[in-house]
């Protein structure tokens, strides 16, 4: 015998999936950024990776908390 009881009440599907195509958008802008944002560009002028690696991953930091903030 099975017992069923409703933890909660969504009257449409459109409240239940906003927060998950928000979540999917933000991953699609994440990856097209990735795929535009140049990261070997100049690579031969730095001097140390840890600086390189800095550099780079302050933009790429900023613009995804940008992004998950919008």
């Amino acid at each position: 015998v099975t017992t069923h009881q409703e933890l909660s009440n969504v009257e449409n599907n459109g409240t239940a999936m906003a927060p998950y195509m928000m979540s999917v958008a933000l991953y699609v802008a994440c990856m097209a950024f990735t795929l535009m944002y140049p990261l070997l560009k100049n690579t031969g002028k730095t001097t140390s990776g840890l600086r390189m690696w800095a550099c780079k991953a302050s933009v790429m930091y900023t613009v995804s908390t940008l992004m998950a903030v919008i």
